[in-house]
C-alpha cells in the first residue's frame, strides 16, 4: 500500500478506476497551514493549525485539504452535499453536489451535476467551464488534456479545458498524462494496455495486462500476460518509453520510482515490501508488511513485519523512528507527519524524531 498519489488499485485485468483527480487529494497532509481533523465529541470535521488548535470549528460531515487556490472541498453536515469553503470556513461554492473532487492547479474542479448525475468541471465561482456530460473525468495534465469517459459510448478519450474532444473516445480506459508525453490506454478489442501520444496514436502497442504512468525516471510499472509466476497474478516489472523491459517482471507488486531513485516493490517469494533501484536491485531488502512512500525529509513510513506497527526508515533502510504507530503518513513540507497512536487509536502529529508535536486527540480518516 504505497501512498504514491496515484490512487489506483492494481490487480485483475487492468486497473480499477481511481479518483479522477488522483494526486490532488493530500490525505493526512500536514504541509498545509490548515489541516482537516475530526472532533471526537461531535464526529464533525474542522481544521486545525500547526499547534493543534481549531482554526475552523468542526461543523462539516467531511472536510478535505485546501487546494492551491485556497479552497477546500467539504460536505455539509445536514445535507451531506459537497461544496467548497475558504480559509474562514465560509462557503465559497455552495454545497450542491453529491460527488465532487478537489480543485486542480488549473483552477477547475470535477463535480457531479445534481440533475443529470454526469460529471463536468466548475471554476472557483461554481460556474460550469466544462459542461456535465461525462461518466468520468480524470485530472487535467500539464499538457491541458484530461481523460474522460463518453456518456454515450462508454469509451474514453481526451478533452481540453473547454470540454472539446481533442482525442476522440476510442479506448476501453485511459488515464492521465501527468508530466509525461505518453499515457496508458487500453485497446477495446484486446483489452490490453499500451501507450498513446497526445494525438491519440499508439506509440507502445497494447500488450500489457496492467500499466501505470511514466514517472520522473522515465519508467512505468507494467505486467504482461506471459509472466512466469507461482501466484495467481502476473508479475510486475518496469518498461521504458520504447515499451522494452528495463526491469523484467519479477515482483508481486510494484510502485513508481521517487525522486530519490527508489521504488517500493514486493518480493515474489516472501511477499514482503522493500525498495529497489533503477536496475531492479534491492537497495532495502524486502522485509516489511507494507510501505507508505518516502516523505519530504527522506524518511519512509513502513510496517514492521513482526509487530505490524509502523515506524520510519531512512534511504539505507535503518530505523530512524522505531515502529510504534498503528498507522502513519509520510512527512510533509512543514516537518510533521500524521500518525495514529497504537494505544488510544487517536491521531496526532510527530516531528522527525518521532516526538509528539500535536498530541493524539483526533478521530476519523484524513481526507
Amino acid at each position: 500500500m504505497v501512498l504514491c498519489l496515484a490512487a489506483c488499485a492494481k490487480g485483475g485485468n487492468g486497473v480499477v478506476k481511481p479518483d479522477p483527480v488522483a494526486g490532488k487529494n493530500t490525505a493526512g497532509a500536514a504541509g498545509a497551514a490548515l489541516m482537516p481533523e475530526q472532533d471526537p465529541d461531535t464526529e464533525l470535521y474542522g481544521y486545525i493549525n500547526e499547534k493543534g488548535d481549531w482554526a475552523i470549528q468542526p461543523k462539516f460531515k467531511k472536510a478535505y485539504s485546501f487546494a492551491e487556490n485556497g479552497l477546500a472541498r467539504a460536505e455539509d453536515a445536514d445535507t451531506g452535499k459537497s461544496g467548497y469553503i475558504d480559509k474562514k470556513g465560509e462557503w465559497a461554492v455552495d454545497p450542491l453536489f453529491g460527488l465532487a473532487y478537489d480543485f486542480e492547479k488549473n483552477g477547475v474542479a470535477t463535480v457531479e451535476d445534481p440533475e443529470s448525475t454526469l460529471l463536468g468541471c466548475i471554476d472557483e465561482k461554481g460556474s460550469w467551464v466544462v459542461a456535465p456530460k461525462y461518466n468520468f473525468v480524470f485530472a487535467f495534465s500539464e499538457n491541458g488534456l484530461a481523460s474522460a469517459e463518453d456518456s454515450e459510448s462508454g469509451l474514453y478519450g481526451f478533452i481540453n479545458k473547454k470540454g472539446d474532444w481533442v482525442i476522440e473516445p476510442k479506448f476501453n480506459q485511459a488515464f492521465s498524462f501527468g508530466e509525461s508525453d505518453l499515457v496508458a490506454a487500453s485497446d477495446p478489442e484486446s483489452g490490453l494496455y499500451g501507450y498513446v501520444d497526445e494525438k491519440g496514436d499508439w506509440v507502445i502497442r497494447p500488450q500489457f495486462v496492467s500499466t501505470f504512468g511514466f514517472g520522473k525516471k522515465g519508467l512505468a510499472e507494467a505486467t504482461d500476460s506471459v509472466s512466469e509466476s507461482d501466484s495467481d497474478s502476473p508479475l510486475w516489472g518496469y518498461i521504458d518509453k520504447k515499451g522494452d523491459w528495463a526491469i523484467s517482471p519479477r515482483f508481486y507488486d510494484a510502485s513508481a520510482f521517487g525522486e530519490n531513485g527508489l521504488a517500493a516493490a514486493v518480493d515474489e517469494n516472501t511477499q514482503k515490501w522493500g525498495y529497489i533501484n533503477e536496475k531492479g536491485d534491492w537497495v532495502i531488502e524486502p522485509q516489511f508488511s507494507d510501505t507508505f512512500g518516502f516523505g519530504e525529509n527522506g524518511l519512509s513510513a513502513v510496517k514492521d513485519a513482526d509487530t505490524e506497527l509502523i515506524g520510519y526508515i531512512n534511504e539505507k533502510g535503518d530505523w530512524v523512528i522505531t515502529p510504534k504507530f498503528a498507522m502513519a503518513f509520510p512527512f510533509t513540507e512543514n516537518g510533521l507527519a500524521r500518525v495514529q497512536d497504537s494505544d488510544t487509536m487517536l491521531w496526532g502529529y510527530i516531528d522527525a524524531k518521532g516526538e509528539w508535536v500535536i498530541a493524539p486527540k483526533f478521530t476519523g480518516t484524513a481526507f
